[in-house]
């Protein structure tokens, strides 16, 4: 299944390369039916969960902008991004301790953005923006404890 979803990634893609203006940005002519065809494949791949780093780069590359529309789990994202920051200026660190009760919701998402980037799914725009933060994708382990700090 994933190979038939590469395939007609690939195939689609190949005939985006058409419509590439001198600029190198992509530019979808209105009358033409084949460009409506994947002027709309390309925005159902904002919503595949299963777009690779690799897919997401090709796309960008020759100017499609994954990010056109303002996608909710961007403004999640962003925003507890913003309050990871305002914690680290607040109190120095981006380790959010277990015993922090009013930040428990921030180290989820810290917990989370690792297991992305773990699995290979966090996108290296939002990876980039973590590691200029000063965030650490391997948990550190706190003397005596078995598992690995949340946060």
């Amino acid at each position: 299944m994933a190979t038939t979803k590469r395939k007609i990634f690939e195939e689609n893609f190949s005939q985006m390369l058409k419509y590439v203006d001198g600029d190198g940005k992509l530019n979808f002519p209105n009358k033409d039916s084949n460009a409506r065809r994947l002027k709309n494949w390309c925005c159902q791949q904002k919503y595949r969960k299963t777009l690779s780093c690799d897919e997401q780069r090709k796309l960008e590359s020759i100017g499609y902008d994954n990010a056109t529309k303002v996608d909710k789990n961007d403004v999640t994202w962003e925003s507890q991004f913003s309050r990871l920051l305002q914690y680290k200026e607040e109190y120095n660190t981006l380790m959010v301790s277990k015993k922090d009760k009013d930040h428990v919701d921030l180290r989820y998402w810290i917990a989370h953005q690792r297991r992305l980037e773990k699995d290979g799914r966090l996108s290296d725009k939002r990876k980039d923006l973590l590691i200029k933060a000063g965030f650490i994708f391997e948990p550190i382990r706190t003397k005596g404890s078995k598992k690995a700090e949340h946060s």
